[in-house]
């Protein structure tokens, strides 16, 4: 069944919405201007859409919190969302955002802002490991692909060798190719003794 209520009709119920929210919640919330939303409010750090839409012919509206900028980077959080019918006093309207909406975008934000500093540890750690290889290999340079956790060197010859650390931090890859015999040769007695301290603990 297609639609019945006019758009502009949708976006007046989203703009009264926001308006009446900059009114009777708590804060300095104010009117912005985003390409993703009929209408949004920010305060404090937080950002809410709203988008009027119909629903089995009557008008409705969708009050939706923003996470934190970088979100989409974790696999953490989602985004807290209210419907209401568009006919609704503001004043209750409000009402329910600070009751519902706000309490749960708090909890949101507060996952992905953690996740996201978890992130940035480990994009830190990687990137000491990175720095360790640059360091002792002449000729070195950072992956212009992943600067962050690879880098890669070639020469003398036909030697080359690249690093790849994991996204956790705990564990790289490292290829060799073209190495001298005995290169190959420490690189095993190395990891044999690892393998071997490992199993003794």
């Amino acid at each position: 069944m297609s639609n019945t209520i006019p758009l502009a009709v949708l976006e007046s119920a989203a703009v009264r919405f926001a308006d009446g929210l900059c009114e009777h919640l708590d804060g300095e919330w104010r009117r912005t201007e985003s390409i993703h939303a009929q209408a949004s409010i920010t305060a404090g750090g937080h950002e809410l859409y709203l988008w009027g839409y119909e629903r089995a012919g009557r008008a409705r509206v969708s009050i939706q919190g923003q996470l934190p900028e970088g979100w989409t980077k974790v696999d953490a959080g989602t985004h807290p969302e209210i419907t209401l019918a568009a006919d609704r006093n503001v004043k209750a309207v409000a009402a329910e955002v600070a009751r519902r909406l706000l309490p749960a975008l708090e909890t949101e934000c507060a996952l992905v802002k953690a996740e996201l500093d978890r992130e940035a540890e480990r994009d830190l750690a990687r990137g000491r490991v990175v720095d360790h290889f640059l360091a002792h290999l002449p000729g070195s340079v950072r992956d212009s692909h992943e600067p962050t956790g690879a880098a890669g060197c070639r020469g003398p010859g036909l030697f080359s060798t690249s690093l790849r650390v994991g996204f956790d931090a705990e564990t790289a890859d490292l290829h060799v190719r073209n190495a001298p015999v005995g290169l190959i040769e420490s690189i095993a007695e190395l990891i044999g003794r690892e393998l071997k301290n490992g199993a003794d603990q």
